[in-house]
């Protein structure tokens, strides 16, 4: 199963901002597992079992072009900005799904939430000259629907928001209560 893949050491919340101070260097695998499925991505957060105090689930973009893929982004998570953890908890390509972390792990989402935030992105979000345009296609809207509908299920109080609606930032470059109004409930 999908699950037993994505085991990582326990990630602890930086004190200071989402980019440093963290502990627990993860060894980021040559290769990432896929799946476009959705009954996939509905079975590994069914099958999850969060432990941790979960109170918010922030959809991001990843800021790139569309075509980068899940080691690029973890490279230059690693390499540019000297992250020791993922940013997310789950990569949505154009093509599927990439888990980075499991939910019990706290991952570098977005400063003041990550310790009790699960963070779910899509691949792309900007245009070629690197300025804000949701590009997600239909399958990425799609699978992070998903995501939100197990996730609230799993944590019926569970907030939805947007990285846009609590940092100076376009990302996920477009607003989350429009695209996912069942499921905002704003910060």
């Amino acid at each position: 199963m999908i699950q037993e893949l994505y085991k990582v050491s326990s990630l602890l919340e930086s004190t200071q901002c989402e980019d440093s101070e963290y502990t627990g260097m993860i060894a980021l695998p040559e290769q990432h597992p896929i799946s476009e499925s959705e009954q996939e991505l509905r079975a590994y957060i069914q099958a999850s079992h969060i432990t941790r105090r979960i109170t918010h689930a922030v959809v991001h973009c990843a800021a790139t072009q569309p075509t980068a893929s899940v080691s690029s982004i973890l490279n230059y998570w690693k390499n540019v900005l000297k992250w020791k953890n993922p940013g997310y908890h789950i990569l949505i390509g154009q093509k599927g799904f990439t888990v980075l972390a499991n939910f019990n792990e706290v991952t570098n989402g977005a400063v003041g939430y990550n310790g009790n935030g699960v963070h779910i992105s899509y691949i792309g979000g900007i245009d070629k000259a690197g300025k804000p345009l949701d590009t997600r296609n239909d399958l990425q809207k799609r699978l992070i629907q998903v995501c939100l509908e197990e996730l609230k299920k799993k944590i019926p109080t569970l907030r939805v928001i947007g990285h846009n609606e609590v940092a100076a930032k376009a990302c996920p470059s477009f607003k989350v209560k429009d695209a996912y109004p069942q499921f905002w409930t704003g910060k």
